[in-house]
């Protein structure tokens, strides 16, 4: 390796790996990142048609499991109707 006027050892030969290197873990990332938010995209669009499907089947337990509460619900349109089950 070749000294600079300071006396340090130069790394020219190791900043070019050292950028490749860098570019290949950030393109891979972005890739791994991209692949992620694609599933969560199709995840949430299967969970919506789940939830919509079932919600007109079964509009009462629907309601229960997506709050946790006590309720009664009506399906109305691609909308549910709360009644809420008071002691």
């Amino acid at each position: 390796m070749q000294r600079n006027d300071k006396g340090d050892k130069e790394v020219d030969s190791f900043l070019p790996l050292f950028i490749d290197f860098t570019d290949r873990t950030t393109a891979a990332f972005e890739d791994i990142i991209a692949d992620v938010h694609y599933m969560n995209c199709q995840t949430e669009s299967q969970l919506h048609q789940l939830v919509n499907t079932t919600k007109k089947l079964f509009p009462s337990e629907t309601l229960q499991a997506l709050t946790g509460a006590a309720t009664g619900a009506v399906a109305v349109g691609d909308g549910l109707m709360s009644v809420a089950c008071k002691k």
